[in-house]
Order: C-alpha cells, then structure tokens, then sequence
C-alpha cells in the first residue's frame, strides 16, 4: 500500500479544483476573464479607396460604407439598427432583417455592410446583443418609443434580455 503526504494531497487538491474551474468556464462560453468584458463594437468605414476604424470625433459623410466588427462576450446573437435624432429606426445588420443574426467568431465581421444615405445630422449606430434571436417586429418599436437615440445599457425587449451598445455620430456633407 502506498501513503501519500498531507502536502501531496493539498496539491492534488488544488489542481482538481484549478481543473473543474477551466472546464466549468469553458462550459459556459469562455475561458474566464473576457466573459467579464462589456460588449462593444467597432465600426470600420470606407469611403473612396480609404477605409478606417471609426472614431467618436470622426464625422461620417453620405455615401460612406459601415461594417460592424462585434465585441460580445457571453452572447449569441446580434442585430444592428441606424437610428436618426427623431428616432426614426432602420434595420442594418442583417440589412432589413427580421430577426437577429448569429454572432461571427470573435474578432470577425458581422455579415453584411450598409451604406449611409444623404441625410445629414446626428445619428446613431445601435447594436443589440441577446441569447436568442431578437424579432425585428420587437426591436423596431421599442427603438422608436425613445423618441430620439435608444441609451446603452442593459434592457427587456419582450421576454429576452438585451445589451444595447451605442456609436453615436454625425453625419456632414464633403468639403
């Protein structure tokens, strides 16, 4: 019969629990710290033969190309609307869909590009991240409720909870 130490055992112990903790993590979608990350989203514009990551000071010009690069941990489905300052509201990703898309892989684009029309103003980029698909006929009305750009944060849209990620900009006539 063989003994084992005390401080055989402890170490076995640990290594166990470290064990179950990465596989328990791995389960539910990550292998830890980025499930703590907020969801986010980059947009990339074209415009011409020049493309760029978009930036808060960057103002937009009609006729530029979006697309959408997602940043959402723990969640599996997104839907990106254009909303002007009246609030009215577009369905852009997937283009005048009427349900939520699959997320890419991380660091992936999301399916599709939109093009921005000739008005000019403040407008908004909002992305809606869930864990079941979201049914545009829902997501529409509850944007056009606010009255003007939907805030970030987490809502109820329905039965469903959502994170709501906002790139807001202004959109302004070449120079």
């Amino acid at each position: 019969m063989m003994t084992v130490s005390k401080r055989t055992r402890k170490l076995v112990s640990v290594f166990a629990a470290g064990t179950v903790l990465l596989m328990t993590a791995s389960a539910f979608g990550g292998d830890g710290p980025e499930r703590g990350e907020p969801a986010g989203l980059e947009m990339y514009v074209k415009r011409g033969d020049t493309v760029f990551r978009h930036r808060p000071w960057k103002q937009l010009h009609p006729g530029d190309t979006v697309r959408f690069i997602p940043k959402a941990p723990g969640y599996s489905y997104i839907m990106v609307l254009w909303q002007g300052e009246g609030g009215e509201v577009e369905v852009i990703c997937p283009w005048r869909g009427e349900r939520s898309q699959a997320l890419p892989e991380p660091g992936e684009p999301a399916r599709g590009a939109a093009e921005t029309d000739a008005q000019l103003g403040p407008e908004a980029i909002v992305a809606l991240y869930s864990h079941e698909p979201l049914l545009a006929a829902d997501v529409v009305p509850w944007a056009e409720d606010h009255g003007g750009i939907v805030e970030a944060g987490s809502f109820q849209i329905g039965d469903e909870g959502v994170e709501v990620v906002v790139l807001e900009y202004e959109k302004v006539a070449p120079r």
